[in-house]
């Protein structure tokens, strides 16, 4: 534990080492029955945080979905919150992206259709993820994508800043972030996944279908009132292509 920010002790958990470089994710196991987690520090020493952190948590705890990572509990420490997560063995996207440079089509509609159907749960119970990311994009062992690393309140104490140039424009400008800026932010990790850059305006991508090329420029309007729906951009990622199983070591 020497040299780690993670509080030494985490009431019912053993921490085993950093998840990522941000210090603010662990990989640890429960005590009681040896079942790896991810531990999330929330740094948070105002009461007042505290609680509101709470309150979001038991929202996020209440979300039944294949496709958003699940939220195990939460135990107090110093000055602090740990989230406890099951623990995603399969990596992440951008881990992935780093690994392969850009995906096929039909990679692309497993990895992301599926996590524009969790963001139209979690839009439709009046919550944003507000950082849809590839880091945030989270793979079980068997693959399986997840939404994970969420929260636009409290929750989003100590989280990485982001993927530089991928932020929708209400997000830069300081804004709260909205339904539409998770749409945003998908549509970006579908196009980078697809070529290996996001562009900074809606542009024509050579060998995408209409459908899908018209939700990706509607999903970069500069106004997240005029964006898709999570549930639309999920129809119209469907229509790119036939789904693949990710290839996650060549």
């Amino acid at each position: 534990m020497e040299g780690m920010e993670v509080p030494a002790h985490v009431p019912g958990y053993t921490v085993d080492g950093p998840l990522g470089t941000d210090g603010t994710m662990w990989a640890g196991h429960e005590d009681a029955t040896g079942a790896r987690v991810a531990l999330r520090l929330l740094p948070l020493a105002d009461p007042a945080a505290r609680e509101r952190a709470r309150r979001e948590v038991a929202l996020l705890t209440a979300v039944d979905h294949p496709h958003v990572l699940p939220l195990l509990g939460v135990v107090d420490v110093s000055e602090a919150l740990v989230l406890v997560l099951e623990n995603a063995e399969g990596g992440s996207m951008d881990d992935l992206l780093a690994a392969r440079g850009t995906l096929p089509a039909g990679e692309v509609v497993t990895a992301c259709a599926p996590i524009a159907q969790a963001l139209a749960e979690l839009h439709a119970r009046g919550l944003v993820h507000g950082q849809v990311i590839p880091a945030n994009v989270l793979f079980s062992g068997d693959g399986r994508p997840m939404l994970g690393n969420f929260g636009t309140g409290p929750l989003s104490a100590g989280r990485s800043p982001g993927s530089a140039g991928m932020a929708p424009p209400e997000i830069l400008a300081g804004h709260p972030p909205r339904p539409g800026s998770d749409v945003f932010g998908l549509a970006a990790v579908a196009i980078r996944a697809l070529t290996g850059y996001f562009p900074q305006q809606a542009v024509i991508l050579p060998g995408i279908p209409p459908a899908t090329q018209s939700a990706f420029a509607q999903a970069m309007h500069p106004d997240p009132s005029r964006r898709p729906s999570a549930e639309s951009l999920a129809n119209a990622l469907f229509v790119l292509a036939e789904p693949e199983p990710i290839l996650f070591s060549q």
